[in-house]
């Protein structure tokens, strides 16, 4: 809000008008994917597809190629 305040509000000189603008712009960007990563349908048309394929091949979703589990 102090970024938006001095954008808008005050006098700046060029420079720092730019540098103020910069740092809204990334603050933009980290809110927006934070909000993609908490807020984002976690069950989407990829992930379905990758579990589809890996049960094709016989691929264990939890093992890499060539694992071996104790037991």
């Amino acid at each position: 809000m102090v970024l938006l305040y001095l954008l808008f509000f005050s006098d700046l000189k060029d420079g720092h008008r730019d540098l103020i603008n910069i740092l809204v712009g990334a603050y933009v960007g980290v809110l927006a994917k934070s909000t993609d990563y908490w807020f984002k349908d976690k069950d989407d048309a990829e992930d379905k597809e990758s579990q589809q394929l890996h049960a094709a091949n016989g691929h264990d979703n939890n093992k890499t190629e060539g694992e071996v589990t104790n037991g």
